[in-house]
Order: C-alpha cells, then structure tokens, then sequence
C-alpha cells in the first residue's frame, strides 16, 4: 500500500483507473474523504454517473472502509452494489466502481519483479458480496456484464457434476470473451491435495485438449490468491515470462483464484496468442465477478457428493436390513421342518431297542437336528432385529476355540498374539463367534495354496476427535489378516454388500452374504468392522467391539 511516513502518519493513495481522471492519484490524508460530482468533496470526479455527494471513504487505524452516500448510480466493489449507509473494508488494488468510474486503493501491484498490468485481491471475497450477483436494479450499469453473470448463473443452477459445471464455465468463456485462444479450470483433487486440470479447451477445438497454460502463471494465483493479467507480454520483462509462454507464443494472459468458503478450490486461466492488446481491465474483472457463481456451483456440488454418499451407505444399511428379513423367513421355514423331523426321529426311537445299531444312528440324528434348530431360532432372533444376549466375555479364549473350528480340516496355520492384559468385551458370545467364524472362513478360501491368518487383539482408546465411525469410549480392536489374493481397491466398498460378490472374479472368496451378516452383527454391538487388502499381498479386517467396564 502506498504511504507517506514522512509526517509519520499513514497516507494512502486512490488511484483512478478510468473517467475524466484516469491514472490521476489522491493522496487521502484525512480520515474521512469525500468523493463525489460536488466541488465541495476532497475528490472531486465531473462524471454524470457519480452523484454529487457519492460516496466517502474512512479511515479507522490503518484500515479503510467505504460508504455509499445513497448516491443514485451506486458503489460497487467488483461489481457487486453494496448497501447504502453500511461500511465496506476497501484493500489494495481491488477495483470500486463510484458510478462508472473505478478506482482503487494504491498504485498497480508489484509482486516478484513482475509487473501485471492489473491484479486484485479476491481472498476472502464471499459472503455479502455474493448476494448481490444477479441485482437487478438501476444500480448495474452494464448490462452486457449483467446477461453475462445471470447467464452462467442460471447455467451453473442445472447440474451437480464437477466436469459439467467446469465445461459450462468455459464454454461461456469462449461465447463471451472473444479474445481468447484456450483456457483451463483446475481444481484442487480432494484425494490428493493436487492441482488437477478438470477441462481444458481451444478456440479452434472444443473438444478436450492436452493442458495448455502458463503453471506460473496459475502457481502465482493459487499461492497469493490474486487474480492476474498480462495485456501484453510484450511490454514484460522477458526475463520474468516463464519458458511455457514464451513456447506458446502467449500475448496475453488472465488467471483468477476459485474462492469458496473452505478456501482457494482453484483457478480459472484464459490465454490469448493474437497480436496484442489482448485482454483489458473490464474482462479481468467480469471473468473475477463470474468466478462467484462458479464457486458456489462447485460448493454446492461437493456438498451435493457427500450427500449422495450419505444416501448411499443409507440404502447399503436397508439391504442389509432386507438381506435379514429374507435369511430370517428361510430359517423360519427350515426350523418348521426340522420341528418335523425331530419328532419323527423321537417316535422311531420308540420302535427300537436302545441297543439296536439303527438306535445309536438315531440319537445322532437327533443331537444334529437340535443343533441345527437351535442355530436357526438365533438366525431367527438375530434377523429380527432382537437385542444380543450381552454378557462380559474374555474374548481371547473365544477367539482360539473359534479359529480351532474354523480351520480344522484345512491346511491353514493360525498365529494368534493375546496380550496378557487384554480386556474383556461386552457382547453375545454366539453372535461374535458366528461373525469371527465367518471372516476365518473368509481368509481361508482366500489361500487356496496354503498360508498362514495371524490373529492381533489389542486395547484401544477412541477419543472424540477420532472417532469416526465410534463413540468415544474404551475398545478391543481385533484384526484378522491373511496372505490371500487380496482385493481390488475397487471393490473395497463393497464386500459388505449383500448383494455383491467376487467370486466368479477370481479374486478373494466368501465376500457377500457372509461378510454382510459379520458387518450387521457388529453394527448391532455398537462397535465397527473395516477392511484393507492388497492385491496379492493379502486382506486384513479389523473389528471393534466395546470393552467391558467394570
């Protein structure tokens, strides 16, 4: 900011950047300067747009702000009115429009030796400032620019996806700025943190093109949060122009930050390689005011995705829910029959001696079909919805009895790590075994060669700021990990999925109703059950169950 310190007070300078006074500087030495048509105000612009008492600007420390003097054309700053009476912090180089002349704080910016021929500050511009976006009234005084920002607000208001908002935007660029001879809209990838090209496209191809732009260029803007142009790159310091322009035979250029309430999402470039002038300040500050609506669509379709996420992991539970439903009527069915053949096994007990071969074929039969209904009627309970018989349960024994049984018969080594202070669990002992019982199951068929499942139970705290997915309390984190083929990433979501199944994939075995029942049987103790996997290196899943307290 320009200041005279000489008086050992601060003084800054308004700069005219068009009117009767272009390029002419103020120096605003009081703490209130008056602007306006008047000869009575400090200064004093001969514009039939400006009203005689305009506005003024205040000085408060070494902040100023700007009030509109309910003049008839109104005060814009980037093109957005601002309400009479009412107090606007002014910043350097952001331009104000006082009828339809704009001025500015200080001279033209100066940053790294290079000089644009206008660069403005755009950090932190949302809030107020977007509302008045598609103001109607006799305060917009260009109507062009108006049609232009109402055009791509309507557009943008159509679509939630990211790559269409993003081809709109510049598709409204190329109609309305015919200067220009490719552009770019990056975004920062939320996975990576990246600056990624989302379109990029020619005047003489509107299809998508190799990525055509000036990363200085657009690294300046994501770094300082200034929108930057270079009407001629011929009248720059070549030394300050990168290799990329000058390999592209740039002319002119214009860059302008993405604002959105989380901050700087990205940019928004346009070049030109037509013989200069190219762009001028009136386009830097359209292309500035329309990438407000491009924020706001790009906001509104983040927030659109999580809530489509939402929605989805919401129908993944109601399959889940159904998925019981339909297990709990089979098992129904299947009890009705064994209550059948149960009660004709007890009457041909009847008609035989107990020492009678046929007798000791029976009494088998018998303790089978018992075990067998009796698995039914807790599928039964379980598919209901019924809360699980909780008791406090050391979880190391159950773990080793269940992997015992799981794997008996198979080639498969188990390698079980229980630390001695391991802590008890508060769940339904048939439940857990059924849902550990099923993930053993799981790795076994994933290692049709043989291999080793390693089983590591420890203690762990969830704290609040960390507990995603967990209330905030003391759990026994459980994982089971195997040297199985693994998972494809893409299919990570998925393996609780009722309805999804890798097998005829050839990848890992067992993933779909199984996996389900496990997930559901977990989410019902409160705790939590996630997976990680490798393809070819193995898959490990981790369950949560709550801690006994004593």
């Amino acid at each position: 900011m320009d200041s005279d310190r000489s008086t050992g007070d601060l003084v800054t300078r308004l700069h005219v950047i068009n009117g009767p006074l272009k390029e002419l500087d103020f120096s605003l030495e009081k703490e209130t300067t008056h602007i306006g048509r008047g000869s009575g105000n400090e200064v004093q612009i001969k514009d039939q747009s400006v009203s005689k008492g305009h506005a003024r600007i205040l000085r408060k420390g070494k902040k100023y702000f700007i009030e509109d003097l309910n003049s008839f054309n109104g005060t814009q700053i980037l093109g957005n009115p601002i309400e009479p009476g009412v107090l606007f912090e002014l910043h350097e180089g952001i331009p104000v429009s006082i009828g339809n002349v704009a001025v500015s704080l200080g001279k033209e910016y100066l940053v790294d030796g290079m000089k644009s021929r206008f660069c403005i500050d755009l950090s932190g511009q949302t809030g107020k400032g977007g509302k008045a976006l598609l103001y109607k009234d006799r305060r917009i005084t260009n109507r062009r620019n108006l049609e232009v920002i109402y055009e791509v607000s309507t557009i943008l208001m159509q679509t939630f996806d990211i790559d269409d908002i993003c081809e709109k935007i510049m598709e409204t660029l190329f109609t309305h700025f015919k200067r220009i001879n490719s552009g770019a809209i990056l975004l920062i990838d939320d996975k990576t943190g990246d600056l990624k090209v989302i379109t990029s496209r020619s005047r003489n191809s509107r299809k998508q093109i190799k990525s055509k732009y000036s990363r200085t260029i657009v690294n300046r803007v994501m770094r300082e949060g200034r929108a930057v142009i270079m009407s001629d790159t011929s009248r720059e310091d070549k030394d300050n122009l990168s290799d990329s322009m000058k390999t592209m035979r740039i002319k002119s250029v214009m860059c302008v930050p993405i604002n959105c309430k989380s901050g700087i999402r990205g940019v928004i470039y346009v070049h030109s390689i037509n013989v200069a002038p190219g762009f001028r300040k009136e386009d830097l500050l359209l292309l500035s005011v329309l990438s407000n609506p491009a924020a706001l669509a790009i906001e509104n379709s983040l927030l659109y995705s999580k809530r489509k996420k939402a929605e989805e992991e919401l129908m993944k539970a109601k399959r889940l829910e159904s998925i019981g439903i339909l297990a709990g009527g089979i098992a129904h069915d299947y009890n009705n029959l064994l209550t059948g053949i149960v009660g004709n096994i007890t009457l041909a007990q009847l008609y035989i001696e107990p020492g009678n071969k046929a007798f000791n074929l029976l009494v088998s039969a018998e303790e089978s079909s018992l075990r067998a209904k009796d698995l039914t009627q807790k599928l039964i309970t379980f598919s209901r919805g019924g809360v699980p018989a909780k008791n406090t349960v050391p979880i190391s024994e159950l773990l080793k009895n269940t992997m015992d049984l799981a794997l008996s018969g198979s080639d498969i080594n188990c390698e079980c790590a229980m630390p001695h202070d391991l802590w008890p669990v508060y769940i339904d002992e048939a439940q857990i075994t059924q849902a550990i019982h099923n993930l053993a199951i799981n790795a076994v068929e994933a290692m049709p060669k043989g291999g080793t499942i390693r089983i590591v139970p420890v203690n762990e705290n969830v704290e609040e700021k960390n507990a995603h997915f967990l209330k905030k309390g003391r759990y026994v984190k459980i994982s089971i990990k195997d040297e199985g083929v693994g998972i494809p990433e893409e299919h990570l979501e998925k393996v609780f999925d009722p309805y999804f199944s890798t097998k005829e994939m050839g990848m890992q075995k067992g993933t779909g109703l199984g996996l389900s029942i496990c997930h559901s049987i977990i989410k019902k103790h409160k705790g939590h059950i996630a997976v990680e996997s490798e393809v070819g290196a193995g898959t490990t899943f981790h369950i949560f169950l709550p801690a006994s307290y004593p």
